[in-house]
């Protein structure tokens, strides 16, 4: 006579079999797969160097792959994404760090200007700014920014800051592709 124990210890190796059995065989679980290998782009519009080396070090650490862009004014943001001028093989990135005190066009002008084009709509926008200021957090979100972060002076906690962001962007969600 077979015990309860043998019966459930069959069952328990049965169902492990076919789960591992599966595990990535199929086409699109190796799509998804090479897709989170993929290097990702995150954009960085800062006009402050020293934050954007901060930034760029950050998302450089550990094992996702990205690679990040700085670029220091509105204007030049605008043709990057463009790819004008110095900017014509730029890759169209999965993430978007936005200051809103940019030179040339301020950060409410691109992203104004991102989320009304349908080929930028897509790609997350995260204003990352000193403002605390009431209408800059309502614009933001009313020009269809994904988040609104406050930097901080300091580089501990901007840092951690920082981490939070690409924890969340890079791990837990699903970027769109273009």
């Amino acid at each position: 006579m077979i015990s309860t124990n043998q019966v459930e210890t069959e069952r328990l190796t049965k169902s492990r079999e076919f789960f591992v059995d599966r595990t990535f065989h199929t086409k699109s679980d190796h799509t998804a797969l090479e897709e989170d290998l993929l290097e990702r782009l995150i954009l960085v519009l800062e006009e402050n160097p020293e934050q954007a080396i901060l930034i760029q070090n950050v998302f450089q650490q550990d094992e996702v792959p990205c690679r990040v862009e700085a670029i220091a004014d509105g204007a030049s943001a605008i043709d990057f994404l463009y790819r004008r001028g110095i900017y014509e093989n730029a890759p169209r990135p999965d993430l978007i760090l936005l200051d809103l005190d940019l030179p040339g066009k301020t950060g409410h002008e691109v992203l104004k200007e991102l989320k009304s084009d349908p080929q930028f709509r897509r790609i997350p926008v995260i204003v990352l700014t000193f403002s605390e200021k009431k209408e800059d957090i309502f614009q933001s979100y009313v020009l269809q920014g994904n988040s609104y972060v406050i930097e901080s002076s300091e580089r501990d906690r901007l840092t951690e800051i920082i981490q939070r962001i690409k924890d969340f962007w890079l791990g837990i969600v699903t970027l769109p592709g273009e």
